[in-house]
């Protein structure tokens, strides 16, 4: 089979200064087209390789207004080289199987990767939101559905209370960083998957992101709370249907084993950074003039609330 010629080429640019990521390429005369689900100012965009740029004077202008726009540029450059490495992959296993390429099934197995909320859409068909083996943005999704209804509670010393709105929105905030975690590494993971590798590559994404070790125990803390009320919630009625499972691949025997791999997921030791501003130094930043930048202004507003009353962030 012969190699493909893979392209990334930008749309029109929409009112935020955008251009959608398209990925194309033609195979026997016909084009085949994937909406990468990302994008990108197209000053930032290398017409020549096709990637976002990496000149780091232009990247520099566009740090002074988002801080974390770098991250952002990252992963988009890692989702062109996922769709490419996926792409090759679905082309070498038609071929050792002798099939024909089939665009419609490309476009699912690119999906099934790259679009997790299709993937949280519940089996209505049956009493549970997973037929098959669970995912764990599904379960994760259906964990804060219950919290936020209230059907799932808290029980402490035979009475149950309802999850706090700092709690559900940690929740929430730990959701959005798995649906980063699988974009980044271009993989869904199932709660079979939770291995040594897993944890490694979730490791190397909180290096990536360059998390503090409280920032990593949270996130592995919410991961594991997750998953345990999982298996306790569906435990007695996985051993009572062993002959015929209520999900594919899973019996008692794996939710042990889930529950021991998960409880071996290590929480980062170290000492976290404290950075602490003298009074002068706090009243310097109230003193600056951003009133050219709206973003910075608010940020700063916000930071110097904490200072003055003490308050987190989450807090208020």
């Amino acid at each position: 089979m012969s190699a493909i010629k893979h392209q990334f080429q930008l749309g029109r640019e929409n009112k935020k200064n955008e251009s959608s990521i398209t990925y194309r390429f033609k195979l026997k005369g016909t084009q085949f087209k994937f909406g990468t689900g990302k994008t990108i100012n197209p000053k930032l965009w290398n017409f020549e390789d096709q990637r976002p740029t990496t000149d780091k004077k232009i990247i520099s202008l566009f740090l002074k207004d988002n801080p974390t726009f770098k991250t952002e540029l990252d992963n988009t450059r890692q989702r062109i080289e996922n769709i490419i490495s996926l792409t090759d992959k679905f082309f070498g296993a038609k071929e050792l199987q002798n099939e024909i390429i089939d665009f419609e099934e490309l476009k699912t197995y690119l999906n099934e990767h790259f679009t997790p909320e299709k993937a949280m859409i519940e089996n209505k068909k049956t009493n549970s939101p997973f037929s098959d083996i669970p995912l764990i943005t599904r379960v994760t999704d259906h964990f804060i559905k219950e919290i936020q209804s209230g059907k799932k509670t808290i029980i402490e010393k035979n009475k149950s209370r309802l999850y706090d709105q700092k709690s559900i929105k940690a929740y929430i905030n730990f959701y959005n960083f798995f649906l980063n975690f699988e974009n980044f590494t271009g993989q869904k993971f199932t709660l079979l998957d939770i291995d040594p590798n897993f944890e490694q590559k979730l490791h190397n994404y909180f290096d990536f992101l360059e998390y503090e070790p409280g920032s990593k125990g949270n996130k592995i803390k919410a991961l594991k709370s997750i998953i345990n009320d999982f298996i306790d919630s569906n435990y007695i009625r996985v051993c009572d249907n062993e002959e015929n499972p209520i999900y594919k691949g899973i019996t008692s025997k794996q939710l042990d084993r889930i529950r021991f791999v998960t409880s071996k997921l290590k929480k980062p030791t170290g000492t976290t950074t404290k950075v602490i501003l003298t009074e002068k130094e706090i009243n310097t930043l109230f003193e600056i003039d951003l009133a050219h930048n709206k973003t910075f202004e608010k940020a700063r507003d916000i930071f110097l609330i904490g200072c003055y009353t003490g308050l987190r962030h989450s807090d208020y």
